[in-house]
């Protein structure tokens, strides 16, 4: 993001483990979240966090779905920015074949 210069997107999306299990518990992964929502809360974006857990991804990615399209709305037109470094390749699919099926592949 140092080298983003002027340049922000109209939204952001991040998506972050939580909600229990063994699966959700990386430091790592939280500290890098942390920093990825203050870089992008620094340069002034919206900003939507969406929570997701592995244990049952389907149903947890379906119930952010309208969060997602709701954001993409917001962006009227400008970049959206979908943060997937925490994806499985599981979500990521899902993700993909969602976005798709509701036709929002020319407007991120």
């Amino acid at each position: 993001m140092s080298r983003s210069g002027s340049w922000s997107p109209g939204e952001v999306v991040l998506f972050h483990y939580g909600g229990g299990g063994d699966d959700d518990d990386d430091p790592i992964r939280e500290r890098n979240h942390r920093h990825l929502e203050s870089a992008f809360r620094t340069m002034g974006c919206r900003l939507t966090v969406l929570g997701f857990t592995e244990a049952d991804a389907a149903t947890s990615l379906r119930d952010n779905m309208q969060d997602l399209r709701c954001a993409v709305d917001r962006a009227q037109g400008a970049a959206v920015v979908i943060d997937i470094s925490v994806f499985t390749k599981r979500h990521l699919l899902m993700m993909l074949r969602w976005l798709d099926d509701c036709g929002l592949w020319n407007r991120l």
